[in-house]
């Protein structure tokens, strides 16, 4: 007979959503409990009026062929006084996020901090999407990335598509 064995690892408590209104001719600046951070530059979201911002931290993540999500997903919504969603920036503007990591949790998947990549999900092709320009701070364990619009973000790694070496003979 075969036996499987589980062993229940204890899950990491998700920081709870933070949300911030602020007047949008200020810089914004909201930050979760576990160093997630959406830095919005004056104007960038709307002229005038106020602009709300949450970070909601989630275990929502579909992963797709190709890749892996290693790390807390993220629903960045920001909304004008009005309650409507603001998806994009205003032309030429960028906000900045920043995603942390746990370096041995990503050790313990088997990934590398050279391996991962922040992204965000696009709905309108059901899969991640890399970010551009981003920088990875080895020293913090966090990902800075900068964005022109919001969505659900997430650090992204390569699924291991390599096939297991032939056994020796």
């Amino acid at each position: 007979p075969i036996q499987l064995m589980l062993d229940k690892k204890e899950e990491a408590k998700l920081a709870d959503a933070v949300t911030v209104t602020q007047s949008a001719t200020e810089n914004i600046i909201v930050r979760a409990e576990d160093g997630a951070r959406v830095s919005l530059p004056p104007a960038s979201a709307s002229l005038d009026g106020t602009v709300n911002i949450e970070i909601k931290p989630t275990v929502e993540a579909p992963s797709r062929e190709g890749s892996r999500v290693v790390s807390t997903v993220y629903d960045i919504t920001v909304r004008d006084d009005e309650g409507n969603a603001i998806s994009d920036l205003r032309e030429g503007a960028e906000a900045e996020i920043i995603l942390p990591y746990n370096e041995q949790e990503l050790q313990a998947q088997g990934v590398s901090e050279d391996a991962i990549m922040p992204s965000f999900f696009d709905e309108t092709i059901n899969a991640w999407v890399t970010i551009e320009n981003y920088t990875i701070d080895k020293d913090k364990n966090v990902v800075i990335a900068r964005i022109k619009h919001f969505t659900r973000f997430a650090i992204i790694a390569a699924a291991d598509v390599t096939p297991p070496a032939p056994p020796a003979s």
